[in-house]
């Protein structure tokens, strides 16, 4: 199977994925398209190429260690914002 085609559609990913432009997304269980989706990235290797190239991409990007404490310190200030101080 080719790198970008093994994201279910789930909402939990909406954020990290774009059909089409860094993975190729197919229903949970739905055998038969997932066999067209590796079909379709096997008959264009250049679209494979790309997606793969995307993705790549799109990791390095946003999912680096600066990107992730970035997006870790804005939650937190986003919690103790709405709901003040934290309890244990």
């Amino acid at each position: 199977m080719q790198p970008g085609s093994r994201s279910p559609r789930a909402a939990a990913c909406d954020h990290a994925i774009d059909h089409g432009i860094n993975c190729l997304t197919y229903e949970c269980g739905n055998e038969s398209e997932i066999v067209e989706k590796v079909n379709s990235l096997k008959s264009d290797p250049d679209m494979a190429r790309e997606i793969a190239r995307k993705a790549r991409s799109d990791v390095v990007s946003k999912f680096n260690q600066k990107a992730m404490a970035k997006r870790i310190c804005e939650f937190v200030r986003e919690i103790f914002s709405t709901k003040g101080r934290l309890k244990n």
